[in-house]
């Protein structure tokens, strides 16, 4: 027997449930949690949760959808806290209207993630950092970009292609579950679709390289040639007595007298005068 209601979305990070907003499970009322138990609902518990869509829209707009389990039941009231990236993907309005539907998925077999971000695959071991933050997820659906968290960065992972055990019936969903299966992880790079997400980088700016900072040059002087080259002061000076003074490019700019000071080659002479004390 299919469950299904209708509860009001709200943001994890509206009420600060940092445990919702890190991963991929929702928070449902208790009433549901009963309701389920008389639709006999066996675990693991899974749902389809979309929009709700007038009638008008639903002929013109393509409804997303996504699959996920439960954290716990103790969401206030007719609501259903939900992480923030997950409402921002469902298109829904804060404290509008979502359909949430029992669904019984394939376990899965074979995952492909592509990270959005090229930082992330710099990281020492961006499997292992997926595999952790997987543990947060009940189930992974085709064409859904998640967020995952690692050293408080935030990075978006795009689920390319997902496919269940071959010995599940239920091989044809979009959808599977990952509740304690083994499944097979490959992780892609990210491509030039992906890069047009980021913000882009000014055109001056600074590198690290090599433990110190090299600034990059606008493309703009690129194009014009060379930098111009630095030219010392070729002008006629004036004297503190108000004379001219012609510039001579040969001659140093600074020099330095010496003149009423010893040598440094003069032997040491220690001093030989007649001292006094303080005190007679």
């Amino acid at each position: 027997m299919v469950f299904k209601c209708v509860l009001t979305a709200v943001r994890a990070s509206k009420i600060g449930a940092m445990k919702v907003r890190r991963g991929g499970k929702v928070m449902l009322p208790e009433a549901v949690m009963h309701s389920l138990m008389i639709a006999g609902v066996d675990y693991p518990m899974l749902f389809r949760i979309s929009a709700a869509k007038s009638v008008e829209k639903e002929h013109t707009e393509k409804i997303r959808y996504i699959h996920c389990g439960v954290l716990e039941f103790t969401s206030p009231g007719n609501t259903i806290v939900l992480p923030d990236w997950m409402v921002a993907y469902l298109g829904a309005d804060d404290f509008g209207n979502l359909v949430v539907e029992s669904v019984s998925l394939p376990l899965g077999g074979y995952v492909k993630l592509r990270a959005l971000e090229e930082t992330f695959l710099k990281l020492h071991n961006p499997k292992a950092v997926l595999e952790h933050n997987l543990a947060d997820f009940s189930a992974l659906t085709k064409g859904v970009t998640i967020e995952i968290f690692h050293n408080n960065q935030t990075y978006h992972v795009s689920v390319c292609d997902i496919q269940a055990q071959n010995d599940d019936p239920r091989a044809d969903s979009d959808g599977i579950c990952i509740i304690d299966v083994d499944v097979v992880l490959d992780i892609d790079h990210p491509t030039l679709e992906d890069s047009q997400h980021r913000d882009s980088q000014p055109s001056l700016s600074f590198q690290q390289v090599n433990g110190s900072k090299e600034s990059t040059v606008d493309s703009d002087l690129l194009r014009h040639g060379k930098a111009h080259e630095f030219m010392a002061f070729s002008g006629n000076g004036k004297t503190v007595c108000g004379s001219k003074e012609t510039s001579n490019s040969s001659r140093k700019s600074t020099e330095i007298t010496t003149e009423g000071y010893p040598s440094p080659e003069s032997a040491y002479i220690p001093f030989a005068g007649e001292g006094r004390f303080l005190k007679r």
